[in-house]
């Protein structure tokens, strides 16, 4: 088979958490060795021995991923570093942006957890504003950035239209967020 895309991904990479994508993407690490990490964490929460001293430390068990402003921050920054990277080939930009840690799962992610549909629509048009504020890279054999770009925001204009198509939006400052994220992402 040459086009690995048609294959399910992992059961490990269905449906990740918000936490865990946004883990992924904040992560220079590879995903197998992120993977790896997550499998000794719920090994050790099952009841076995910790998995990595670091566990014991007080500072490393605190959650940090409940504090929006630095969770959208780590999620765009990843988002950032792993969508500016040269892109190979088209079947590696569908990866990076409909695969199980790509943009449309981190999407489902924030619909599924986010504590209201307030948090998730700003979550989504600050991801949409990332998106739109990405500058891939160009790499000897690889697709022309120009064309990553347009695609990047193909996907960003989607985001946003969902937001700003959704009827209810109760805060009035976020509707007007969202209206402003909407005018950088079209251009």
């Amino acid at each position: 088979m040459a086009d690995g895309s048609v294959l399910p991904p992992p059961d490990l990479l269905r449906d990740l958490s918000l936490d865990r994508l946004v883990e992924v993407l904040a992560s220079a690490r590879p995903l197998h060795q992120i993977a790896r990490r997550w499998l000794e964490r719920d090994r050790a929460k099952g009841g076995g021995p910790p998995c990595v001293a670091s566990d014991l430390d007080p500072l490393r068990r605190v959650d940090e991923t409940g504090f929006l402003l630095r969770r959208t921050r780590r999620l765009s920054e990843g988002l950032r570093e792993r969508l500016e990277r040269p892109t190979p080939s088209e079947s590696v930009l569908q990866w990076r942006l409909d695969g199980p840690i790509g943009v449309n799962a981190l999407e489902a992610a924030i619909r599924r957890e986010a504590r209201s549909a307030t948090e998730a629509d700003f979550l989504i048009a600050e991801t949409a504003l990332g998106l739109a504020r990405i500058r891939p890279k160009p790499g000897p054999g690889c697709l022309d950035p120009t064309l990553v770009r347009r695609e990047i925001l193909r996907v960003a204009e989607r985001l946003i239209a969902g937001i700003v198509d959704r009827p209810g939006q109760e805060a009035r400052e976020l509707r007007d967020y969202v209206r402003d994220v909407e005018a950088e992402v079209r251009g």
